[in-house]
């Protein structure tokens, strides 16, 4: 046992075991021989796009072989590891460096990164970390819809469109006839972080814009992390960071930068109505619901820039200014609803429809994203064309923020959906669109264009996202879930809102929430899978125990089932908005606990607070909203009962009053009006 650079090394027959505590398991152990711990491929990409949606299969051309450990040494700079390997039918030599990243902040974390070096003149584009690993359960990989422990999974981390139906029976069949079905693993807001049962943490990094990481832990032996990079105009970099905590409490690794987390301002927490078609709509619907007592914190009306029917429906006009036909004098009505203490939020993304006057001007100003042959990419948007904005544009950037502060600022807007950020090309672009970045990384830069638009303004604005990549350990502060469709499905319907919100915790976002009632629809002819009131009410019934408590219309109004629909559904949602009123004061607990970095989320996969808990393991439709109230909604259609998993401890039902001891799988009444929630009891 050596101890060198605050990093201990203890080299046995088989194997190099990696310590940067000797008190703690090992953070990593290679094999000397016989593994490929690290290994290099040529590999040739074939790349489909269609509607935000990637397909990317790879073909290798070589693969290196034959990995073998052949001097270890440590000095001042960690350790590095001398190995041989095969390619190209060449014996060649390389080399890896371990070094310590201490955080003197946080005592308690233990990490090590792992760097590469390799022959510069190598031809290769694909990079496999191999690592030994006995492992039962592992999650992460940012926001997952269908699995929240990932063992047994292969799949790919791009950002893209969720996908309608993603397996589900139904609208996934339909939805690939559009080439828009999406699969199980599909993501908005993939990340390349993870922690296993045991609690090790593994964070993939890559200097190459244009790549992705995929993951395969369909080994019981071994995790595999993989690079693909892209492009052929710069060397293929990777290196990747394992943690362990010392203190096993802290499952989630404290590194989210929560520095600067916004106190949410009360109406935030209140029930913001999503809801369109004009001013005389808003305003007749907004007293209907107030006379059933319901408290409106805000509107989002992401139609104010007017709509469009399209073949698959209606959709918004993609040309970012007021129109005064859906809302005359848009300016004197928000400051009329102001007034009233209801707030107004609206709607941007980064594209601009054809035919638009913003379109032009951005045409004539090479604005745009461009294709190989400089021209403006013009891409299918759903029932219409659309041009990107090219945020690699400096000009473009401020062309987009003065869009921003003079039509919705100044407007009078309190906030906004940030929408989309999926649709930047993997290929086939202009090379000066990859000054800074490229796919993964736009929705980023697309959020924090957003940001900056609001920095001289003197109020907080609430600004909601949902796609996400980052290379850094900051997140966006209120991110929602992109688009359900509004049934029970458990890869895109209710349940996978749930799942959802666990994978997040588990992945370091601060918060999310999904639309009440979810938005996707589908009626072809006699082809109809739309929200109807009992999926509505289920998912009321879920979403009124989480911080943000937003409903959406969908993308079929007038065929969907609507909180505003009849007495009776207000009146159902009315009782449902006071218990979420009655939780505010929890919620703003928690908001401070975050700012304090005493927690990294509102809501809490079972298995960040019961870790040794082995039960929580393949838990995925209950979860935990802070620490002490445990949601477990219903997620089958016609069920008047639901299975739920209450860890150890006595337990007290939010509505009965019944106290119930935990450590045991249980079975509750749970008609609809009486979801199954749960205090915990301090003892």
């Amino acid at each position: 046992m050596t101890l060198d650079a605050s990093i201990y090394t203890n080299q046995t027959e088989k194997a190099l075991h990696i310590y940067t505590d000797p008190e703690l398991p090992a953070l990593l152990s290679i094999p000397l021989t016989g593994f490929e711990f690290v290994q290099i491929s040529n590999v040739h990409y074939d790349i489909e796009e269609k509607l935000g949606s990637y397909k990317v299969e790879a073909t290798a051309l070589q693969k290196s072989k034959n990995f073998k450990i052949t001097k270890v040494n440590s000095d001042e700079n960690g350790v590095k590891l001398q190995f041989e390997f095969d390619f190209r039918k060449e014996k060649l030599t390389g080399n890896i460096l371990i070094e310590q990243n201490f955080q003197s902040e946080d005592l308690d974390l233990h990490q090590i990164s792992i760097d590469i070096h390799l022959p510069t003149n190598l031809q290769y584009n694909h990079i496999n970390f191999h690592i030994p690993k006995r492992y039962s359960a592992i999650f992460g990989g940012g926001i997952q819809f269908s699995n929240c422990n990932l063992k047994g999974q292969y799949f790919p981390l791009i950002v893209e469109e969720n996908g309608v139906g993603r397996g589900d029976k139904g609208p996934t069949f339909w939805a690939n006839l559009l080439g828009a079905a999406g699969n199980e693993h599909t993501s908005y807001a993939p990340l390349p972080k993870f922690v296993t049962n045991d609690q090790m943490h593994y964070q993939c990094f890559s200097p190459n814009s244009n790549s992705f990481w995929q993951v395969d832990f369909t080994n019981n032996e071994f995790l595999k992390f993989e690079l693909n990079h892209l492009s052929d105009d710069s060397k293929t970099e990777a290196s990747l960071v394992i943690r362990q905590r010392k203190n096993k409490k802290d499952v989630i690794l404290k590194n989210a930068n929560n520095t600067g987390y916004p106190v949410f301002e009360d109406w935030m927490y209140q029930y913001i109505l999503g809801i369109q078609g004009g001013k005389q709509k808003v305003d007749s619907t907004l007293n209907r619901l107030q006379a059933q007592g319901i408290k409106i914190g805000a509107i989002w009306i992401q139609d104010w820039v007017g709509k469009r029917q399209t073949s698959i429906g209606s959709r918004l006009q993609w040309d970012w200014h007021a129109n005064e036909e859906f809302y005359p004098n848009i300016e004197q009505w928000i400051d009329s609803l102001q007034q009233k203490d209801i707030r107004v939020l609206g709607y941007i993304n980064p594209y601009f429809v054809e035919g638009g006057k913003q379109a032009a001007i951005g045409l004539e100003k090479d604005y745009f994203v461009q294709t190989e042959q400089e021209e403006a990419y013009k891409f299918k948007a759903g029932g219409f064309n659309a041009y990107m904005i090219d945020l690699n544009n400096q000009d473009a950037r401020i062309w987009m923020k003065e869009i921003i502060q003079e039509n919705i600022i100044k407007t009078g807007f309190d906030g906004w959906m940030c929408d989309f950020g999926e649709w930047f090309p993997l290929e086939g672009y202009s090379k000066r669109n990859t000054l800074q970045f490229t796919h993964n990384l736009f929705p980023q830069e697309w959020f924090l264009l957003n940001r900056s638009a609001t920095v001289d303004s003197q109020k907080e604005f609430f600004i909601f996202n949902r796609s996400w990549y980052n290379k850094s350990n900051f997140y966006p502060p209120n991110m929602w879930l992109g688009d359900q469709m509004g049934n029970f499905g458990k890869n895109d319907g209710l349940a996978s809102a749930i799942n959802a919100y666990n994978s997040a915790s588990l992945s370091g976002f601060p918060l999310v929430h999904s639309d009440i009632g979810g938005y996707t629809a589908i009626k072809l002819g006699p082809i109809k899978d739309l929200r109807n009131d009992e999926v509505l009410q289920r998912w009321i019934e879920m979403e009124c125990f989480t911080p943000i408590w937003r409903s959406h219309e969908g993308l079929k109004p007038h065929d969907m089932s609507q909180i505003y629909q009849d007495k009776e559904m207000m009146q159902f949602f009315a009782y449902f908005d006071s218990i979420h009123r009655s939780l505010i004061p929890y919620f703003k607990d928690l908001n401070q606990a975050i700012i304090n970095q005493e927690i990294s989320s509102f809501i809490h996969h079972p298995f960040l607070l019961y870790p040794d808990d082995e039960n929580t393991y393949d838990l995925q439709y209950q979860f935990f909203v802070g620490d002490d109230l445990l949601v477990c909604p219903v997620i089958e259609e016609g069920a008047i009962k639901v299975p739920a998993y209450l860890p150890a401890g006595k337990w007290q039902h939010f509505f009965t009053k019944e106290i119930y001891q935990g450590g045991s799988w249980q079975e509750f009444d749970a008609p609809i009006g009486l979801p199954a929630a749960f205090w915990k009891v301090k003892e």
